[in-house]
């Protein structure tokens, strides 16, 4: 009496350990960055005490006061959204990490057609945050060039190609 295979078609034997791979590097991820969050937090409510206390101005002095105080108290609810929000970044940037080698993999030989985006307004506040967001991630990206190098080099060998660009980093500062 003869078994079935349960070996992996050859066409699918690379992608199914690598995107394996990948989906298990999300929880060490997570769990390597959650695990600064009580600290994090506990220096951002001090430094927001402090500002209370130099601040000039009593509108900016309550505002956050009132802001380390709420984040003191509610220690557990910012570390519970936070390492939520972390977890589904990088779920999200795994994603398009896949999305984006399978696209590679699908038209190696094809030139890819542009895409239309969607276009959409955004208020001020946000393509700020976005710019400030952009500048930090870029000083933190520009401390740690030789490891975020080593890094996409794994991913690229592990991906089976020959680089990878930064911006398909899924574990890149900006996330």
């Amino acid at each position: 009496m003869s078994s079935p295979s349960s070996k992996p078609s050859s066409g699918n034997a690379s992608a199914l350990p690598s995107s394996e791979v990948l989906r298990g590097l999300i929880p060490v991820a997570t769990h390597l960055a959650v695990a600064q969050l009580d600290a994090f937090s506990a220096r951002l409510a001090n430094a927001l005490l402090a500002l209370s206390e130099q601040s000039v101005d009593a509108k900016e002095a309550n505002l956050s006061f009132n802001a380390g105080q709420l984040l003191k108290n509610n220690a557990y609810a910012f570390y519970y959204l936070a390492s939520s929000g972390i977890e589904a970044a990088f779920r999200r940037e795994m994603q398009v990490l896949q999305r984006e080698m399978q696209v590679l993999q699908r038209d190696a030989t094809v030139a890819p057609e542009p895409q239309d985006p969607a276009l959409s307004l955004v208020s001020y506040e946000e393509m700020d945050k976005k710019l400030v967001l952009g500048r930090i991630s870029r000083a933190l990206e520009l401390d740690s060039a030789g490891q975020y190098a080593a890094l996409n080099m794994r991913f690229s060998h592990l991906l089976e190609r020959e680089a990878l660009s930064t911006s398909l980093n899924p574990f890149r500062p900006e996330v």
